[in-house]
């Protein structure tokens, strides 16, 4: 009896073995062959791998410097799809600031006709090991379609290529534990766990999770090549521009300089940037001080260029006459304190005039119905400045990171403070303070912009006006702004 279910067990058998030997016989003679047959043209096919890696890299970046710089570790782990007739290839994997990026590659069978027919590679979790150590990420939690899978795949040598870029922080515990990642300095192996390949949006078979080795080094912003410049720039108002170096990093430019000839300090730079012939950016940037010269963030480079151009267009420094002041009333506190959403008390209090400008005391105002500020309490009171005659462009420059960062009054400075590096201090120096010397936080700010005027507002706390008899405004530091004119100068990085 036993022996007659042996051979039906056995009968039963020989199908499934002749079709997984067959698929061997197939897949030894495919990794040993060339495939002929013709790709349809519906793929997008290129003519070598190296471009393959280039247009994946740029899909999942914005640049093609990590495949110039080598940044993606090769992996080559191959893993056999027996029911899809097909082998699975982990091509490469790259991981920084938070993103773990992994190009992986499916071999393409006659019948492929577009992208659908062949099975995409999902997960929904993944571990990063180091010696005994382990972290696991679950990708699903990540956004709502899980990996980032650019939409673009590339074909060469029958062979179709993916990119997928993973967010591995969603919450500040992820980020917090993901910090032991950057702690150990390595990664040796990632884990993807029970993955599926998915073929046109249906229910895919779950795999055996898939671990490959790496020798990763997970960095922030890193750090590609650095390049001694060593030219001047003279200026038309008698000005020179030392160029330092350019640190070219993976996600900015760091440029640095000294200006010659003045005694002023700098508080921001209008440049033109051109790269092998093509412009880059156009616009104002504010500088960080350091030691004996300034710096500035530049957007990066999407390739390696062989020129880099600047020409400087414009410089702002910073006016270092009295403050401009306004004593908000306990009066008019009160009047504030008493508005209704919306309402504003309507004040034109000229303060005196700056550079040209006219810079008054606006009052306050209640915020709008349904006005949220980011990070802090929506039950506030805005301050309101008005300006008069600003040169150009240059409120928006000057009140930009306040409109949009700004939450501890980030212009207030302390003794303890003025020594130390000034990263985008751009535009005037605000200070907001009570009778009693109480700096007051601010929640934000909001702008608004006339033919002839701009007004800002800094958003305050209602607490901080209620515990104060007094409120005193001060603005100091206002930019001067300069245009300048020189010639472009041209570095060759190559």
């Amino acid at each position: 009896m036993k022996d007659t279910k042996r051979k039906k067990i056995g009968i039963k058998l020989i199908p499934v073995l002749l079709l997984f030997g067959a698929f061997l016989v197939y897949l030894n003679w495919s990794q040993n062959s060339e495939p002929t047959f013709e790709i349809n043209k519906e793929f997008k096919e290129v003519q070598s791998e190296t471009k393959v890696f280039e247009q994946i890299s740029q899909e999942l970046t914005g640049s093609f410097m990590p495949i110039e710089y080598q940044l993606f570790q090769d992996v080559d782990l191959e893993k056999v799809l027996v029911k899809e007739r097909r082998t699975l290839e982990i091509e490469k994997v790259w991981m920084q600031d938070n993103y773990l990026h992994l190009i992986y590659s499916v071999d393409m069978l006659p019948e492929d006709q577009n992208e659908k027919d062949i099975p995409q590679l999902t997960f929904n979790e993944l571990s990063l090991h180091y010696k005994e150590n382990s972290i696991s990420i679950k990708v699903n939690k990540l956004s709502n379609r899980g990996p980032n899978t650019i939409p673009q795949s590339y074909v060469y040598k029958h062979k179709l290529y993916r990119g997928i870029a993973i967010d591995t922080v969603d919450s500040e515990e992820s980020f917090d534990e993901l910090q032991q990642v950057y702690e150990w300095n390595n990664v040796d192996y990632i884990t993807l766990v029970n993955p599926k390949m998915v073929q046109d949006s249906t229910k895919g078979k779950t795999l055996d999770s898939i671990s490959f080795d790496t020798s990763l080094n997970p960095q922030f912003d890193q750090t590609l090549e650095a390049f001694e410049l060593n030219k001047t720039t003279n200026l038309d108002n008698g000005l020179q521009v030392m160029w330092k170096d350019l640190m070219l990093k993976m996600n900015h430019l760091n440029l640095s300089f000294q200006l010659e000839k003045t005694d002023q300090i700098l508080q921001g730079i209008t440049l033109d940037t051109v790269s092998n012939g093509k412009v880059m950016s156009e616009g104002y940037y504010p500088v960080m001080k350091k030691d004996n010269h300034y710096e500035i963030s530049l957007p990066p480079f999407e390739s390696m260029p062989d020129t880099f151009k600047v020409q400087v267009r414009a410089l702002d420094f910073i006016d270092r006459d009295e403050a401009l002041s306004y004593t908000i009333s306990s009066e008019m506190i009160n009047e504030g304190l008493a508005l209704s959403k919306g309402d504003k008390v309507d004040v034109i209090e000229e303060l005196g005039t700056r550079n040209g400008m006219t810079v008054s005391y606006a009052g306050l105002s209640n915020a709008l119905p349904g006005y949220e500020v980011d990070q802090g309490p929506s039950d506030v009171l805005g301050i309101a400045i008005q300006l008069e005659d600003i040169p150009g462009d240059r409120f928006r420059m000057w009140f930009n990171m306040v409109t949009e960062e700004m939450q501890n009054l980030k212009y207030n400075k302390t003794e303890s403070q003025s020594n130390s590096e000034v990263y985008y201090n751009v535009g005037p120096l605000i200070e907001i303070s009570n009778e009693n010397g109480e700096l007051a936080e601010s929640y934000g700010s909001s702008s608004e912009t006339m033919p002839d005027k701009e007004i800002q507002e800094f958003h305050v706390n209602k607490e901080f006006f209620k515990r104060s008899s007094e409120v005193t405004v001060k603005l100091s530091q206002f930019p001067i702004h300069k245009k300048v004119s020189g010639s472009k100068m041209t570095f060759n990085l190559r």
